[in-house]
This record gives C-alpha cells, sequence and structure tokens, in this order.
C-alpha cells in the first residue's frame, strides 16, 4: 500500500488506542471536560491536537459507556467545529451509536457495522463457523421458555446471543441445570441463547488482521482474571498476557496458523475491513476449537498497535487508517501471515476496586496517568506520556479514576502496558501484578 497521506481523525483519549496509531497521523485526543484526562492529554499532546467536550450529566460516572458519551454531551458539534469527520471507534457498535454516526455524518473508523452485529452474534457465528467447516464445540440454539434443542451430554457453556465479550456466559453442570440457569441469569421468555458442549482445553486470543490484499495473525495471548471471590462470583477480567512463539509446540503452532488463517480467508470473502480478535482453545490432543470472534478493538490492540514484533513487523496501524481513505480493491489470493517469531511476553492490566467493596464506593485516590519505573524499593514516575518506550523496566498507565467519584467493582479505573510478565501461566498474578494492583489503588 502506497503512503498516500492521512485524513484528521479523532480518538478517546480513554481508549488508548489513537496514542498507538502512527506518529505522523493526525489523531486529535477527546477528554471529557472535568476529568485527570484533560491536563494529562495536553501535558503529550500540542494543544489543538486535544479536543474538550462537554457531559454534565455524566460527571460522577468513571467510565461511561461509549453510547453513552456519544448521546450525552456535545461531542458531535465538538468534532464538526474542529473539522473532523472521522471518529476511531475502539469499543462495539451498537444501533444507537450507528444511528448518532448517520445523523451527525460522522464516520466510525471501525469494522463494517453489520459485519459487527454478524459476527458478534454468538448464534450467527457458530453457524458461520459450520458452513465454512471449522471446527467448534457442539450445540444448538436455546430460545428461553422452549424444549432445548438437542445437546451433547456433560458440562455446558450458555452464552446470550447479542452479548459482547465475556458478558453474557455462563458455565452450566449439565442439560438438566439449563432451567436454572437461565433463571439464576436473570434471562426472559423468547431470549435467543448459544449452548454448546465445554470442550476442556487452554484458551487464549489472537487478533486477525484483514486489510485488501493480506490476511495477518498476531501473536497468542491468554486472558487473565482477578483472584477468585468464589460463592458464584463471576470472574473479573484483568488483562491479557502475550506469549512468545517460541513456548509454543511446533505442531501446535502449525495448527493454530492453518485453522486461524482458514479463519481469516472466510473474512476476507465476507469483504471484511480491519481488526478481529477470536477466542480459540487448544485442547489435549492439540486440536484448536474456535470459541467466539469480537469484531473490534480490544484490551491487547494498544501492544499490537505499539510494537509491530506482535504482527509480524506490519504497519497494521497505517494500513487501518489508510484503509478508510482508499477504495478497498479485494483481490484473489491475498498475502497470507501466519503467527510471528516474537520473544515478547508483556502484559495487561486493568484496575479495579477491590471485589469485597459495597456496589457503589467513593474513590479517594488518584493515580496520575504516566510512563514509570518499577525499582527494587518504590515505583518511581518517569513522566506523562504513555506511547512505548524501549525500557524493558518501564511500564505505562492510563488512569481513568478520580478522587470524589463513584464506582464500582465491575468499572475499569485504570489499565496498565507493560513489556513484563504480569501473570503465572493459569492466568493468576504473579508478584508484579500484585505489587501494580496495591500501588495504583483508588481507595485507602
Amino acid at each position: 500500500m502506497t503512503a498516500a497521506p492521512i485524513n484528521a481523525f479523532a480518538f478517546f483519549a480513554r481508549g488508548v488506542d489513537g496514542f498507538y496509531l502512527p506518529a505522523d497521523a493526525p489523531g486529535h485526543a477527546l477528554v471529557r471536560s472535568g476529568t485527570p484526562e484533560v491536563a494529562w492529554a495536553r501535558s503529550i499532546l500540542p494543544p489543538d491536537r486535544v479536543l474538550e467536550f462537554h457531559a454534565p450529566t455524566l460527571r460522577h460516572e468513571v467510565y461511561p459507556t461509549t453510547e453513552s458519551l456519544l448521546a450525552n454531551s456535545d461531542l458531535a458539534q465538538t468534532l464538526i467545529d474542529g473539522n473532523i469527520r472521522d471518529l476511531l471507534l475502539s469499543s462495539s457498535c451498537t444501533p444507537a451509536m450507528h444511528a448518532w454516526s448517520r445523523q451527525h455524518g460522522i464516520r466510525f473508523l471501525a469494522a463494517d457495522f453489520q459485519h459487527q452485529r454478524k459476527l458478534e452474534n454468538k448464534i450467527w457465528f457458530d453457524r458461520f463457523l459450520r458452513s465454512v467447516g471449522i471446527r467448534c464445540p457442539a450445540g444448538g440454539t436455546l430460545t428461553v421458555g422452549r424444549p432445548p434443542p438437542r445437546l451433547p451430554r456433560g458440562r455446558l457453556v450458555l452464552q446470550i446471543a447479542d452479548s459482547m465479550g465475556g458478558e453474557g456466559t455462563f458455565f452450566v453442570d449439565d442439560r438438566a441445570a439449563l432451567a436454572s440457569a437461565t433463571q439464576a441469569a436473570q434471562l426472559t421468555p423468547g431470549q435467543r441463547c448459544l449452548v454448546r458442549q465445554f470442550v476442556e482445553g487452554l484458551t487464549y486470543g489472537i487478533t486477525i488482521f484483514v486489510t485488501p490484499g493480506a490476511i495477518a495473525l498476531s501473536a497468542i495471548r491468554s486472558q487473565c482474571y482477578y483472584p477468585h471471590a468464589g460463592d458464584g462470583a463471576p470472574l473479573r477480567f484483568a488483562g491479557v498476557q502475550w506469549i512468545p512463539s517460541q513456548r509454543i509446540e511446533p505442531a501446535t503452532r502449525r495448527e493454530i496458523d492453518r485453522v486461524l488463517l482458514k479463519l481469516g480467508d472466510q473474512l476476507y470473502r465476507l469483504r471484511y475491513f480491519g481488526v478481529a480478535n477470536v477466542d480459540f482453545l487448544v485442547d489435549t490432543r492439540q486440536r484448536v476449537w474456535i470459541i467466539e470472534c469480537n469484531p473490534r478493538m480490544s484490551a491487547a490492540t494498544p501492544q499490537w498497535l505499539a510494537r509491530p514484533e506482535l504482527s509480524g513487523g506490519l504497519d497494521c496501524g497505517r494500513r487501518f487508517l489508510q484503509g478508510f481513505q482508499t477504495r478497498r480493491r479485494y483481490t484473489a489470493g491475498p498475502l497470507r501471515y501466519g503467527m510471528p517469531e516474537t520473544s515478547f511476553a508483556g502484559a495487561t492490566l486493568d484496575l479495579l476496586l477491590p471485589e469485597a467493596r459495597a456496589p457503589l464506593t467513593t474513590l479517594t485516590r488518584s493515580p496520575i496517568s504516566g510512563s514509570y519505573q518499577a525499582q527494587a524499593r518504590r515505583i518511581r514516575r518517569l513522566g506523562p506520556d504513555i506511547r512505548v518506550s524501549a525500557d524493558q523496566q518501564q511500564f505505562e498507565l492510563l488512569s481513568f479514576g478520580a478522587a470524589g467519584q463513584q464506582a464500582d467493582g465491575e468499572t475499569t479505573l485504570g489499565s496498565i502496558f507493560t513489556s513484563l510478565s504480569m501473570y503465572a501461566a493459569d492466568g493468576t498474578f504473579n508478584a508484579l501484578a500484585q505489587r501494580m494492583a496495591a500501588e495504583f489503588r483508588y481507595t485507602d
């Protein structure tokens, strides 16, 4: 792809992805008035590259959804006044967000809305996998209040059809427990779910980048979680841990490449464009099972963008931006890039309140965004810039929460990115993650 100039675009500073796109791309950081992001963004970007918008009804919320921000702010006028019509979207696009985009003439830099809606629908994606011969767990569609379909014996996984990411996923002991599981999940009559066999194995995530003329796989990572509180409490997502390619058996690598590139081929045939984050499983026989697809940015995207080694050296950020500014020509026989050789073992950590806290807790501390260094006796702040450094002992913190705000145990208060490992092989915290969570806490 030729190095065509890139038009001005905006991105949410809290989404962080925009900071890791090409340095010469004219990205403008959107910051919500009255939040710590305002002063921080202005300390690392030129004044004309920071756009402040107002959302007074959301002033007490730490991390409003993107849909809520669009609906309850002057963001559209802020973009129009700045002569910007492109908005990088890190989250899924809901119908209400799609309508907002059309109403205001603001283009989302994201996968096509219809592709997102189909691929993120668990039932549609399951049928799609079966139609193209890609292995996925056996199962069927359950409509709440109606007799269940024929299902395999043993443990099952129930997923609400239109849920996003890990939300709306429930583990069920067997077929007999389905009715009680739907009641416990407060599902309503007529709601459609995907029910599939629980497959024992190790779960991973991978990014498939699909662009005209090329399909590229990222390195793989594992999803990691906060220590489980027990008593039926849900797992709380903590972050991702990238896995060096040399730790994966050659035969397993070949199978991952085969299956995921086949999925990439099918996305290419759909004329999909952009990032698709796929969860998959490797069982004890080294077979690869596709679980679900999230056709959007994810917790792993900032490091994937910042470190070309995670995508085989491809400048995916530039290709992504330019793909919105030129006519896309999907030629036959795209170049296919399998998992890259990489020694990167970095990780991310989302900062949450301790799970034992009450439903709403007033924050009393305000960790400061910026670059830090973990030393033997203390953690030292180096400066405000979170863009990745070559220093292996350095890490970056993007902080959202501030003293006086209120949050619950599911609210992301900040995110840490590091080239160091923060999790054990089973996805539990290592000593560094424990130290980070203790150091950057939001309550006393």
